[in-house]
Order: C-alpha cells, then structure tokens, then sequence
C-alpha cells in the first residue's frame, strides 16, 4: 500500500515536469540603460500659514477667535485671582469681642 503511494506521487512529479517542460515559457529581459527619476515632494507650513490655517478652522467650526481665546483665559485669571481672595479671607483671624 505504501508502495503505491510512494509509486503515484513519484508519477505525479513526473507528469508535473513534463507539463512544465511542455508549457512553460522562459523569458529574459535586458534593459540597456536603467533610468531611474527620484521625485520628492515636500509640503511645508509656514508659522504663519499655520496659524492663519488653525484660525480658519477653528473659526469654522466653533466660531472661536483669538480674541475669544484671550476673554476665555481671562476669565480664568479673573477666577483664579477671586478665589485666592477669598481663601485669604476665610484665614484671617476673627476679633474677639469686648464684653
């Protein structure tokens, strides 16, 4: 049993080579000078078409400003700067009363 097997697979192999031997076609390219053309694109930003491209979108999509930017954070400021205030407030020491 294992000889036959071994027997068809050896068949197969070889029927395998005569197809190839047969249809196959083997084909050589020579190229006489190869030429190569190396293309680099580089796209660069400038800081200012950064910033002008930023603006844009932000102004696009959240109607934001620099102006806005700078009344938002000044606001923090504003908090930050009152909530100090009153921490120092709440700290001093009370007046006893005279009886």
């Amino acid at each position: 049993e294992r000889n036959a097997t071994k027997n068809e697979r050896k068949q197969f192999e070889r029927d395998v080579v005569y197809y190839m031997k047969e249809n196959i076609a083997i084909l050589n390219l020579f190229i006489n000078q190869p030429c190569v053309r190396k293309i680099k694109s580089d796209i660069a930003y400038t800081t200012e078409e950064l910033i002008a491209n930023l603006g844009g979108i932000l102004g696009l999509s959240i109607g934001a400003s620099v102006i806005t930017l700078f009344e938002i954070l000044w606001h923090i400021f504003l908090f930050l700067i009152s909530s100090l205030n009153f921490g120092r407030r709440n700290k001093s020491p009370k007046k006893l009363s005279s009886l």
